[in-house]
């Protein structure tokens, strides 16, 4: 019996490490590093218990990603949910870390370019009702958003954004399907199926 509680503890405390980690998530090499580490260290603990699963129900999710780009700048992708449910469950000879998240609401910036002495971004922002968010690869999907495209002044990504407000609006509304992105190099790789979008004028914060 206490051979197993063991077990379970250390099993436990290994996956919330590799949570902590990843949870205020800078793609570096070293954060990648450390997470193959763990990952490792985790095949004895899948292979001795195949199906066990451990869950974690949390609220107030926030993930901030950056992504260096060649000029040193750094774009930031902000993922946001009410409430989540977090699983580690071994898979093969490794740790699955995955978590469905509800309620979402998603900020990207997918460049920085200076006009006229100014800094202009372009920030693509989603909502969805669920997403899954697999810690293993980065990689996020989702069947449903309402997506939307905006201009904004300054170089920091604006705190919150929604699909239409008082002061800012976006060029371009929509809804997609099947959508996914995975942070991979210096680029967040985004994509969206049967996108359905209209132009609208943009008011500028």
């Amino acid at each position: 019996m206490f051979r197993k509680a063991i077990f379970s503890y250390t099993f436990v405390s290994m996956g919330l490490l590799a949570v902590w980690i990843f949870s205020s998530l800078h793609v570096t090499a070293q954060d990648l590093m450390r997470f193959r580490n763990l990952q490792k260290k985790g095949q004895a603990i899948a292979a001795a218990s195949h199906q066990r699963i451990s869950e974690q129900k949390r609220a107030g999710v926030r993930k901030d990603l950056w992504i260096t780009q060649p000029d040193g700048k750094r774009l930031h992708d902000r993922i946001e949910s009410q409430s989540s449910i977090l699983k580690l469950a071994p898979v093969d000879d490794h740790l699955d870390i995955i978590e469905h998240l509800n309620n979402i609401q998603c900020s990207m910036q997918d460049k920085i370019v200076k006009a006229q002495e100014k800094w202009i971004q372009q920030v693509r922002y989603f909502e969805a009702q669920t997403g899954i968010y697999q810690y293993s690869t980065n990689q996020f999907t989702a069947e449903v958003v309402s997506l939307a495209l905006f201009r904004v002044a300054g170089e920091e990504l604006p705190p919150a954004l929604k699909l239409s407000s008082a002061h800012l609006t976006p060029y371009l509304k929509g809804v997609a399907q099947d959508v996914s992105f995975a942070v991979s190099g210096k680029a967040s790789q985004f994509q969206a199926k049967h996108f359905k979008a209209s132009f609208i004028g943009q008011k500028d914060d």
